[in-house]
């Protein structure tokens, strides 16, 4: 049986206030495979991620993650599949979700979970100064975005929302409040 175990972390190895998104696969016997102190999955002057998700998808890992241009709610999600080396399969990350005017992404609920076309990526929106939303947006096994970017919100009554993968094809999301 071959053994993977692989860890991703943000990272403010520049010394600034920027975190960047590494990661690391180990070996059996805990010996980094990768480059020494991990590779950089995402890092980009200024922008910062916020948080992130991982799970392993259609024989590599499926990276998604939030990105904060400066101050505040994150600008941008992002996802993109590398494989076991820490290298990226598709040519570009795919834009998922974006900050619109005064709504901006919170990292409530946000998830991944396998479905047959590839993942479902669920993520909460805030209405700045007002409530909040949960949305989703399906990401192909290609890297192709399914929806819009939020396009796909439901209601539900109250806010502070969670998700979790059904275990078939689907997902539950509940709110409370």
């Amino acid at each position: 049986m071959l053994f993977r175990s692989f860890v991703f972390w943000l990272d403010r190895r520049d010394g600034g206030s920027v975190e960047a998104l590494y990661g690391q696969h180990l070996d059996a016997a805990g010996i980094p495979q990768w480059t020494v102190d991990g590779k950089a999955i995402y890092a980009e002057t200024g922008n910062s991620v916020t948080s992130f998700t991982c799970m392993l998808f259609d024989g590599g890992i499926l990276m998604s993650w939030m990105k904060v241009s400066g101050s505040g709610y994150a600008d941008t999600l992002f996802a993109k599949k590398i494989d076991y080396n820490g290298n990226d399969v598709w040519a570009n990350a795919s834009t998922v979700a974006t900050k619109n005017g005064t709504v901006g992404l919170t990292p409530y609920a946000y998830n991944s979970f396998p479905n047959d076309s590839g993942a479902f990526i669920a993520y909460t929106i805030i209405y700045i100064g007002g409530s909040s939303a949960f949305l989703l947006n399906r990401v192909g096994f290609n890297g192709d975005v399914r929806w819009a970017v939020n396009s796909k919100s439901f209601a539900l009554s109250g806010y502070d929302y969670r998700s979790c993968w059904d275990g078939d094809n689907g997902l539950y999301a509940v709110s409370k409040g």
